[in-house]
């Protein structure tokens, strides 16, 4: 969920996204949680023949995680690259953003300031949508 959340602010800052990112994580989280991180923690507590074994499993694993995410970087449009926004789209944006009508401060209007939270969404789809428009012009 945070990677989706954050593709906003990555395309404005990277100019790229990775697309296949939530997949990678989907199958890099569950394998380093479950195998690796446990056979590292069992080689600290085994004794000595035992934990070179638990170690090199471990490793072992993790080397094949690495191939397998390798493979998947190299998959076509495994990112998605977008133009650089200029200086003016970006001042721009930032004008468009601050007179959001869910931008402005809570205490000056209430009807249009809902909370920060949705004006801090607003900053974000609007420099998304700067960064959109650039890479379509």
């Amino acid at each position: 969920m945070a990677t989706i959340a954050l593709l906003p602010l990555t395309l404005l800052f990277f100019q790229q996204i990775a697309v296949l990112s939530p997949l990678a994580n989907a199958l890099a989280i569950p394998v380093v949680t479950l195998v690796v991180a446990p056979l590292a923690v069992g080689g600290l507590l085994l004794p000595a023949p035992l934990d070179g074994w638990a170690w090199r499993l471990g490793a072992w694993v993790q080397q094949g995680l690495d191939a397998v995410l390798r493979q998947m970087a190299d998959w076509p449009l495994a990112q998605w690259h977008a133009a650089a926004p200029d200086g003016l789209t970006l001042a721009l944006a930032a004008l468009g953003a601050r007179d959001t009508p869910c931008c402005t401060t809570p205490g000056r209007d209430r009807r249009r300031a809902w909370t920060p939270v949705a004006a801090c969404c607003c900053r974000c789809c609007t420099a998304w949508a700067c960064a959109i428009s650039t890479a379509w012009w």
